[in-house]
C-alpha cells in the first residue's frame, strides 16, 4: 500500500475542506480516489491526518537527514533516475524508491505539451464550458459521436535508446529488427466511436491523401448512414431523425471540417443543436477528444508494433486492431472521462491536461 507525506496530506486537506470534489483532488494530486475518500472521513469525524506512531526497529536508511537529501537532489535535477541518485548515496535503489513513495514523489514519463498563449487559453476555457454547459441543460443526451483523422506509417515508432529485446544472441535479437525506410508511406484513417460502446468501420483514404471539405462531404454520408442503420428507431420513414432523439456529433478544427457548406451541412441533416460546430469545439484540444487522448494510442500500439511491407498490410493490422482492442465496456469508459475532462481544463485555466 503507498503511503503518503504528512505535506501532500495537509494540501488535499486544503483543497477538501475549501470545497473540492473528493475525485478533482485525487486528480489533482495523483492520488487514489478511495484513499482521498477516506482522509476526507477523517476530517469530517475531526481526526486528523497525522501518521500514528508505529511499533519497530528505528529506522536505519531512511532517516529524516536522507529524505531531506532526497528532497534537495531532486529539486536539483528532476530528470535524474532514482537508479542514478541510489548510486551517489550508496544505497539500494528500494530505499530511495520507498523514501520517494512516503514523499509523495513519484517517477512520471515527461509530455511534449501546446505551448499555448493567453488567449488561447481562456477560448479553451470559455467553449469548454459552453460544452458543459450544454451537457448540463440537456441531460437527456444519449450519445455522443466522438470523430477524428489520424495519420499511420509502414514503420513502427522506436527509441533507440530504450527499445530492446530480450534474446540468446544478436542472430536471434536480428530477428525482431525492423527495417527503416526514408520515406515510409502513410495512409489516413477516420474513426467515429460513440460513448453508448457503439463503434463505426474505420475509413481508409489513398495513400498521401489530405482530405479537404470536398472529401469530408463524402466521409459525412457514410456517417449519416452508419447512424441511421445503427439508431434505426430513431430514424423517421423519411430519412431524418426523431425530434426527440437527444445525440451531439462532435469534430475538431481542421479546415476540412469547418468549411461553409460542411457546417451548413451537418445543421441540415443533423440539426444544429446535435452537432459541435467550429464556434463550439475547444481549439488545440485533443486531450479531450477520447479517440486522440486513448484510443488512437491503444490501436497503434496494437497494429504498428511491427513494420509492414505493405499498405494492404497496415489497412489490415489496423482494422484487426480497430475490431479487437476496442470492446465497448473500453470505449464507454474512454468516452465517460470526456465531461470530467471538460471540468479539469475549466480548473486548470484552460492548460492542457497531461495525463
Amino acid at each position: 500500500m503507498a503511503s503518503y507525506s504528512l505535506d501532500l496530506k495537509k494540501r488535499v486537506a486544503t483543497d477538501l475542506t475549501s470545497g473540492m470534489s473528493v475525485r478533482m483532488c485525487a486528480e489533482k494530486y495523483s492520488v487514489g480516489k478511495s484513499t482521498v475518500g477516506d482522509w476526507k472521513k477523517l476530517l469530517d469525524s475531526g481526526d486528523s491526518l497525522e501518521p500514528k506512531e508505529k511499533s519497530g526497529r528505528p529506522r536505519t536508511v531512511r532517516t529524516p537527514d536522507f529524505m531531506a537529501n532526497l528532497e534537495a537532489k531532486r529539486a536539483e535535477d528532476p530528470t535524474k533516475t532514482m537508479r542514478q541518485i541510489a548510486r551517489e548515496e550508496g544505497v539500494h535503489e528500494s530505499n530511495v524508491r520507498n523514501a520517494f513513495r512516503e514523499m509523495g514523489v513519484r517517477s512520471f514519463v515527461q509530455r511534449e505539451i501546446p505551448m499555448l498563449n493567453a488567449d488561447q487559453l481562456g477560448l479553451r476555457v470559455q467553449r469548454s464550458r459552453r460544452l458543459l454547459n450544454d451537457l448540463k441543460a440537456s441531460p437527456g443526451v444519449e450519445v455522443i459521436f466522438f470523430t477524428d483523422e489520424k495519420n499511420f506509417t509502414q514503420t513502427p515508432y522506436r527509441n533507440r535508446s530504450s527499445s530492446r529485446v530480450l534474446a540468446r544472441s544478436s542472430e536471434e535479437r536480428d530477428a525482431f529488427n525492423s527495417p527503416q525506410i526514408k520515406h515510409p508511406a502513410t495512409i489516413m484513417v477516420f474513426g467515429l466511436v460513440a460513448s453508448d460502446g457503439k463503434k463505426m468501420q474505420p475509413i481508409f483514404f489513398d495513400k498521401g491523401y489530405r482530405l479537404n471539405g470536398d472529401g469530408y462531404l463524402d466521409v459525412l454520408q457514410k456517417v449519416l448512414h452508419w447512424i441511421r442503420s445503427n439508431y434505426p428507431d430513431r430514424v423517421r420513414p423519411d430519412g431524418s431523425f426523431a425530434d426527440g432523439w437527444n445525440f451531439r456529433f462532435q469534430q475538431d478544427s481542421a479546415p476540412a471540417h469547418t468549411r461553409n457548406d460542411v457546417q451548413a451541412w451537418l445543421s441540415a441533416h443533423f440539426g444544429r443543436k446535435r452537432v459541435w460546430l467550429k464556434e463550439d469545439w475547444p481549439a488545440y484540444s485533443p486531450d479531450l477528444n477520447p479517440l486522440d487522448f486513448s484510443i488512437w494510442n491503444q490501436v497503434d500500439k496494437r497494429a504498428c508494433r511491427s513494420f509492414h511491407t505493405s499498405l494492404d498490410s497496415l489497412r489490415s493490422a489496423i482494422h484487426e486492431a480497430w475490431e479487437s482492442e476496442l470492446t465497448p465496456e473500453y470505449l464507454v469508459r474512454c468516452c465517460k472521462a470526456f465531461r470530467g475532462r471538460l471540468e479539469k481544463v475549466i480548473a486548470q485555466g484552460g492548460s492542457p491536461i497531461v495525463d
